[in-house]
C-alpha cells in the first residue's frame, strides 16, 4: 500500500488525490521514493497554472 511505503497517511494520501489538498515537497519525494521513481517522472505532464499570479 502506498501510504505504509511512503509513510503518508491514507487519509492525506486521499485528500490529496483528490486535489481537496495541495502536497508538499517533502511527501511528493517519499511518494516517489516509494513508486521506485524519481521526483521528475512522478511530476512529468504536470501542467501547473499559476492562478493570481501577474
Amino acid at each position: 500500500m502506498l501510504a505504509e511505503e511512503s509513510g503518508v497517511h491514507r487519509a492525506y494520501l486521499a485528500t490529496v488525490e483528490t486535489g481537496s489538498r495541495n502536497v508538499s515537497a517533502n511527501n511528493l519525494i517519499r511518494i516517489a521514493h516509494a513508486l521506485n521513481i524519481t521526483l521528475s517522472a512522478l511530476c512529468e505532464g504536470i501542467d501547473v497554472e499559476m492562478q493570481g499570479r501577474d
